[in-house]
This record gives structure tokens, sequence and C-alpha cells, in this order.
């Protein structure tokens, strides 16, 4: 009987054992030795990006699944309190739901069998978009670029702070384009013709100096120099037809003059249908390109400025950017559970409620009383907050005051219809200032004027100034400072038939010139989801209706863009709407 009773205690002393070495094993694992615990995880994105307006029109929405972030495209950083806990997430399939009317569609992203540090209580999701179909124009120009820090190598706090997301400059080569001393060389060839240099006459003295500019900044683009020699023909022949104060000698150099104008103008093709000239070749504004008059013991030439300097009012060609991309972000606590949830047939036979999306309702059901950060027990894991765009939206619309003309910088009114050619002002693209790198968040960190950068959005739509207000352009941006205002300029065409005089000389027929509104940033209150303080939130809408009045501050060479003494030449009247499906509208 002592034997049995012997045999009996230690077969429960050796079944004890083995179960307190399977503790001792979880422990060491998990426990003492800061083992990641094993979990599913999922989140979703929210139903606005399911089905709203991204870009320039609907075939760029991103509502079917083809469109929708595929796994290599995803990143899932886990943090606690903002610091990086390293964790290993493999990704599977995404499933596809589609929500009871009239819930739009959503998307669900989930995992198993990921490895997450214990005390994790938020997660950070980064996700690409393939490009949309652009046709034959550049990918770039139709669906806009970021240049983004690698995220696959983060490994420590200061590396997750480090990573930025940025607009990429359209031109940023650093040799002056083949195009640009092209043209400058025609203009100084006509400038330097010997007998015109050294005329001892006044009136061809003043004729040259007022030619090559001194002391100002020429347009530099094709149609501009293109013009720029047409008026110097016209003007040489009206010296030619009112010859007082003229010798025959005079006369002769004149006639010279006005033939090599005429025959540079004639060699260079502004026909954008069959080669877009210069700086549209580089899909630049035609205001950006800059020609100045440099004298020299030689006589002296005109050379492009490619660059800001303490003399030019310009801007630095690589500062003119591409549109943002379309981009996904979230900033999410999670939800854990302590029993496996079945993500793919559970989520997609939940029906939302009248007042809650799929995901609420999901979270409501399997997380409604649950920890908000990986224990050892957890099983599951669910992000609370969906996924969302990590870009701002700009929505311009653009009309003509309610008058038939516009005032110029003499007062002599252009009528905004061109008898012959319908509409005088087509507006050609969108010009949006203020554009610095964001961080790892998506917030702007940094206020230096170095990582300034401008967007230029030259697919605008077709549409022209009129007295009514018109959509113009639907481009993305970066989140803008709190308190900061934000210039954007329109970029339109003179085709009224006229010339006309603007700020810095004279708009001719046929060129594009620059009008400049200021969209001031509107006060708001402290934990404001949508911030007024802001011009552009991610994941928002902004809205600008912008008003013509007048010509007479128009430019002909964008100036200085980081100025805080831009003349100022359009109204404008900005609202802010959150892409979420509730629509707000926030008071000025």
């Amino acid at each position: 009987m002592k034997s049995e009773v012997r045999h009996i205690g230690l077969l429960i002393l050796s079944l004890l054992s083995v179960i307190m070495t399977g503790c001792r094993d979880y422990d060491a694992d998990v426990v003492a030795n800061n083992a990641p615990v094993r979990v599913d995880i999922a989140f979703t994105f929210s139903s606005s990006v399911a089905g709203s307006q991204t870009r320039q029109a609907d075939d760029l929405v991103q509502n079917t699944a083809e469109r929708r972030p595929n796994p290599n495209s995803l990143h899932i950083v886990a943090l606690k309190d903002y610091e990086l806990m390293n964790s290993e997430i493999f990704w599977e399939e995404p499933v596809y739901i589609q929500g009871a009317d009239p819930q739009p569609a959503s998307y669900l992203y989930h995992s198993g069998y990921c490895n997450i540090a214990k005390g994790v209580n938020r997660c950070l999701v980064y996700g690409d978009v393939a490009d949309a179909e652009s046709g034959s124009i550049p990918s770039k120009l139709y669906n806009g670029s970021l240049v983004k820090s690698p995220l696959n190598n983060i490994t420590t706090n200061a590396g997750l702070r480090d990573v930025s997301f940025s607009l990429e400059s359209i031109f940023d080569g650093p040799d002056i384009p083949s195009d640009a001393t092209t043209l400058a060389a025609a203009l100084t060839n006509v400038a330097n013709l010997e007998d015109w240099v050294n005329s001892d006459n006044n009136i061809l003295k003043n004729l040259r100096q007022n030619f090559t500019n001194h002391g100002f900044n020429l347009p530099g683009s094709a149609a501009s120099v293109k013009k720029w020699l047409e008026a110097l023909a016209s003007a040489v022949q009206s010296y030619v037809d009112n010859p007082s104060g003229l010798t025959e000698t005079d006369k002769t150099i004149l006639g010279s003059v006005k033939t090599s104008a005429i025959n540079a103008a004639q060699s260079i093709s502004i026909d954008d249908a069959t080669s877009p000239p210069y700086p549209r070749s580089l899909y630049l504004p035609d205001g950006a390109a800059v020609l100045r008059w440099v004298e020299s013991a030689t006589g002296g030439s005109f050379q492009p400025q490619m660059q800001t300097t303490t003399i030019d009012n310009i801007n630095t060609v690589s500062r003119f950017a591409y549109p943002a991309a379309l981009y996904y972000f979230v900033d999410s606590g999670i939800k854990t559970s302590d029993s496996k949830v079945d993500f793919a047939s559970e989520y997609t036979t939940v029906t939302p409620t009248v007042d809650k999306t799929a995901w609420d309702s999901f979270l409501e059901q399997h997380f409604e009383n649950a920890e908000t950060e990986v224990t050892p027990k957890s099983k599951s894991i669910a992000l609370t907050a969906p996924v969302q765009y990590a870009v701002a939206q700009l929505q311009v619309k653009v009309k003509a005051s309610e008058k038939s003309s516009l005032p110029d910088a003499t007062s002599n009114n252009i009528s905004i219809v061109n008898s012959e050619n319908g509409q005088s002002f087509p507006i050609k693209g969108i010009i949006i200032c203020g554009q610095r790198p964001v961080n790892y968040l998506f917030e702007q960190g940094s206020n230096s004027d170095a990582e300034v950068k401008f967007i230029y959005d030259s697919q605008v739509k077709d549409c022209s100034l009129t007295n009514d207000l018109k959509d113009a352009c639907s481009t993305l941006v970066l989140q803008s400072f709190s308190g900061e205002d934000v210039n954007i300029i329109l970029e339109l065409e003179n085709n009224s038939g006229e010339n006309f005089k603007c700020i810095d000389g004279t708009v001719y027929n046929g060129t594009r010139f620059y009008l400049v509104g200021k969209v001031e940033a509107a006060g708001g209150t402290d934990g404001d989801e949508i911030s007024r303080g802001r011009v552009f939130t991610k994941d928002y809408i902004t809205t600008v209706n912008m008003t013509v009045s007048s010509l007479a501050k128009a430019y002909n060479v964008l100036p200085n863009l980081l100025s805080s003494n831009l003349e100022i030449g359009v109204e404008t009247t900005p609202d802010w709407i959150s892409v979420t499906p509730t629509v707000i509208r926030m008071e000025e």
C-alpha cells in the first residue's frame, strides 16, 4: 500500500514538474525575456477612401479592389506612446466587404501570426497607391509624386523621427537647359549687331537699352522671347515710318536690326501641339524661365537665370514640384482580445448600424471592453481608427468679377471674351506655395525656407475666366503649418488679341501671365479635429474660390514666391470640407 501511494505521489510530482516546466518555458519566452506576443492584427480603410474624389477626375477615384494598396505597399510600425517597439508583421490578401446601403464599400486588411512587443498601444500604417492610367501624360504630372524615406529599415526611435515625405522637383538638373541657352543666344545675336552697338545716335542707343531690358528680368519662355523679338521689329518699323533725327546710315542699321529680329523670331517654334516650347517642354511654368542682360567687355549677353540671387527677384527652378501623390496613413490606438478573432469571416458579415460604419460596429461587437495595449494574453489586435488619406486636397474654382472686361496697369480695359477666339483668358496651371517636407506623422516640422517647394499643377480642367464660377483644378498637397497663410497662383494665357500692361512690363498676346491670391489661415480652437489654423490638413479638402477683378497686378515673370511683398491680384474665399463621410463646413 505504501508502495502504491509512493508511486502515485511520484506521478503527481512528475506531472507538476511538467506543468511548471511549461510555465517556466512560457514565462521565459514571453515574460522574463520580453519576447513578442504572437497575435492576429487587422485594420480597415475609411469609407471615404473607398469612394471619394482624389485628384483630377473620376478616373482616379480609388474605388475598386485593383486600385487599393497591395500587400507589398503597406507598412506598419508598432509603438508604445510613440516609442518604437520592434515587431514583425506579415500581410495576407485583403478581404473586401460591401456594406449595406447607404454604407460605401470598405476594405479590411488582416494578418495572422504577427510578433508584437508587449506594451504596444498604437500603430502607424503607411500605404502606397498604384498609379492610375495617365495616357500620353507623364505619370508624375497626372499622379503626382512623393519622395519617401525607407520604412523597412527603421530600427531606432531616432530613425523613426527622421522619416520624412517631400515633394519631388520637376527639374533639378545642375545644367542650364539647352533650349534656354538657345533662346538667350538668339536675343544676344540681335543685341550685339556691330553697327547697332557702335551707333552714336541716341535713338538707336535707347532702343538697344530698352531691348536688353537693363537691370530687369526678362521673361525667358519661348513664347515670350518670340514676342519680345517681334515687339523689337515693330518698334524699329515705327522709327522708320517716322525718321525724324535719323540719318541714312541710321536707317540702314535699323533695317538690319529689324531683319535680324524677324529672322530670330521665326526660328522659335511655340507650337504646343507638335513640340511643347521651353519651359513647357520641361513641364515648368513659363514664368519660371528668366533671362537677364549681363554686361561684359565684349558688349554683354543674355543669360538664363536658374536660381535666386541677391539681385534676382525670381525663384530657384528646382523649387517647382509635382503635386503630392495619393498616399494613405493612420496614427491609431489599438484594442486587443484574449480570444482569437476570425476577422475575415466575421467582418464580412457585419451589417453597419444607421449611424455607425462597419468597422465601428465590428469593434463594438468584438472589442467593446478590450485592453488598449498588447499583453502576454493577447491573441487579436484591431486598430481603432481607419486608414485615411495622408495628404490634403485643394479644389480651386475661378471666376472673373461681374464685368465684361478687366482693367490693366494703365486702366485700359481688356474684354474677357475675344470675338475671334472665344474666351480671352484660359487657365493653364495652378501654383501652390509654402510646401515643406512632412515628418513620420505627415505633419510639418521644420519651418526652414530652404526646403520650401511650390507645386505646379498643369493638369487643370479646360476652363477660362468668365463671370461664372468654374472648377479649375483638384490637386493633392501636403499639410501646412498652423497659422501660416498660403499663396495660390493662377497661370493664365492672354488670348484676348491685345497686349496689356502688367506689374513688370507687357503681357503680349499669346503669352502667359500670373495672378497671386493669398489664402489666410482661419483662426481655430484647441483640439479642433480639422484645425482651422491650417490652410491644408491631411485627409481634408480645402476649397478656394478665386475672383479676378483686375489685370493690373499680373506678373510676366514669377517673382520670388518666398517674398512677403507679393502683389495680390486675386480675391480668395476659402472653405474647409471633411473628406470623411460627415461633411463639415467651417466658419471663416
